[in-house]
């Protein structure tokens, strides 16, 4: 069984957190993470910012938020 570590709750600049999406992306990779969740408050627009350094070092991205659909 492959074991995968993965952080399904990360906020970005792009609502309240302190790190932009691209900045997350080099934070999990330092952290050995194989993917992550950007669930920012009201929007996913973290993601299309964060998504081309995510697919460069092979780590999976997600999105999720409460208001906007995806």
């Amino acid at each position: 069984m492959e074991h995968r570590i993965i952080d399904l709750h990360v906020h970005s600049t792009e609502s309240d957190g302190t790190l932009t999406p691209t900045e997350i992306v080099s934070a999990a990779k330092a952290a050995g993470l194989s993917a992550f969740a950007l669930t920012d408050h009201d929007t996913a627009a973290g993601v299309s910012k964060a998504a081309p350094a995510a697919a460069a070092c092979g780590i999976e991205i997600g999105r999720a938020s409460c208001r906007e659909r995806v």
